[in-house]
């Protein structure tokens, strides 16, 4: 009962309501549950203004948002799998997200 209300908690935190009849539906099993959220966006963001981006002090994973030097799946900070920024750059810790090839499609050859 504590997973199931963990899980539940955690999902509906990244917008994901269920209700009490998502259980109904779902065994979990004994020795491990591991559960991967990924959220999309819908539309993308346009290319502006590359730049390097604000450094993170704790290293911590930063995928989009358009703020942090080093993340992934973003527009204009340098990072990688993103569509833009000045230069590729990583700390090499944290996983790479990349832009759907879709986004990759309408990127500029320029």
């Amino acid at each position: 009962p504590q997973v199931k209300e963990k899980v539940i908690q955690v999902l509906a935190r990244n917008g994901f309501n269920f209700g009490s009849t998502f259980w109904e539906t779902v065994k979990v099993p004994k020795e491990k549950l591991e559960i991967q959220i990924q959220k999309t966006r819908e539309g993308s963001r346009d290319v502006t203004a590359p730049k390097h981006g604000e450094v993170d002090p704790t290293d911590s994973p930063h995928v989009g948002g358009n703020t942090w030097a080093g993340g992934t799946g973003g527009a204009d900070t340098a990072g990688l799998g993103g569509k833009g920024g000045p230069y590729r750059l990583s700390n090499f810790k944290n996983p790479v997200y990349q832009i759907s090839d879709e986004e990759k499609a309408k990127i500029s050859k320029e």
